[in-house]
């Protein structure tokens, strides 16, 4: 693994967007080069990113507007009687939709993506509906009741590199992504001209292994000279060590923070006499709330970043040092154990090479 990380940092550098130096170096949390491993956060490492705003990340966050299988979120206390349980009343009504957090290795967010289940696309699903908020003005003042707080809220808004970069919104019919949206999503960024190529850099995307990357249209867009992408994709297992979006400050928090929007939507509903229930026109609304305490926080984001060694300014491997990948690190010699790639310690007797999968593949 240490040499696929190795490989992965020798690209950006071929890219463009990072540098390496002559000697490996130490650096802490902040990228700042160390003299001693315990001042460092990481392994050493010759790799430096200079262009970390050039450098995404992005996974897919499967939502519904049902809350049957939210569960409960921890800290929450409820009051009933002694010999009862708490309860709560959840709308049912199922719809699924898919959210995607852009975001850079400068920890800054770069767009949110939101995939809705249907057929047709229907625009109120891009402006959101907010049945709670009164109609300010005559009925041509459409732009004052526009924006947070008002009755077409619309998605979380970036702003990158001197851009602005409203939430990008589509459809599919199972509400999850395709190549064809891949594209769309990316092609959204060019038009938008978020990343300047006419510098000779060009955008890194760090993917995971998901069918959607190999479909022969989004292999063509992003090796087109006029829209060249360099990608990476990662193997779709151990996502959890090596993926940001995977991490608790993203998908996490989004998680828990999406089903608290939904609970307080239909408290609110309830209150004022509305149906019991969320519908796709408040989709965006509720995705702007979790947003804005999960993929729109820069700090925790650098965080996530770093522990996957993937900058903000250090490139340090550091997910190689998580427990569970180090155990599996070659006996003796480290330099010699690098040369050979991370090899099991298992002797081969001992590997399945004829059950189930592997012994299918095999």
């Amino acid at each position: 693994m240490k040499l696929m990380y190795d490989e992965i940092y020798k690209d950006f550098c071929n890219g463009g967007i990072a540098v390496e130096h002559p000697e490996p170096l130490w650096r802490n949390e902040k990228g700042e080069v160390v003299e001693l491993a315990e001042q460092a956060f990481g392994l050493k490492s010759p790799y430096e990113l200079i262009h970390p705003d050039w450098l995404l990340f992005v996974d897919e966050v499967g939502s519904n507007t049902s809350q049957a299988k939210d569960g409960n979120v921890g800290g929450q206390l409820y009051l009933c009687s002694v010999d009862g349980r708490p309860q709560q009343h959840a709308a049912t009504k199922d719809a699924h939709f898919t959210v995607l957090g852009f975001t850079a290795a400068s920890g800054e967010p770069v767009m949110c993506a939101v995939i809705f289940a249907a057929k047709a696309f229907r625009n109120e699903r891009r402006t959101g509906f907010d049945p709670l908020v009164d109609w300010i003005g005559g009925a041509d003042a459409v732009a004052a009741n526009c924006g947070d707080g008002k009755q077409y809220p619309f998605g979380p808004v970036c702003n990158i590199n001197g851009k602005t970069i409203p939430c990008y919104c589509c459809c599919s019919e199972s509400g999850s992504i395709n190549g064809e949206i891949l594209i769309g999503m990316l092609k959204y960024l060019d038009e938008l001209e978020v990343f300047d190529q006419s510098t000779g850099l060009n955008p890194f995307l760090i993917l995971d292994g998901h069918g959607s990357r190999f479909e022969l249209e989004f292999l063509e867009y992003i090796n087109t000279c006029e829209t060249k992408w360099k990608v990476n994709i990662g193997l779709p297992n151990g996502t959890s060590y090596w993926q940001v979006g995977n991490s608790m400050e993203q998908n996490g928090c989004f998680k828990m923070a999406l089903s608290k929007a939904k609970q307080r939507l239909v408290t609110a509903k309830n209150d004022n006499g509305l149906p019991f229930e969320i519908n796709k026109s408040d989709v965006v609304k509720l995705v702007k709330e979790a947003w804005s305490v999960s993929f729109a926080g820069v700090e925790t984001n650098q965080k996530a970043v770093l522990e996957r060694g993937r900058g903000p300014k250090a490139l340090n491997c550091d997910v190689l040092c998580h427990p569970e990948i180090s155990s599996s690190k070659p006996k003796g010699d480290d330099d010699e154990g690098e040369k050979k790639g991370l090899m099991s310690a298992l002797p081969p007797s001992k590997l399945n090479l004829s059950d189930g999968l592997s012994g299918t593949l095999i």
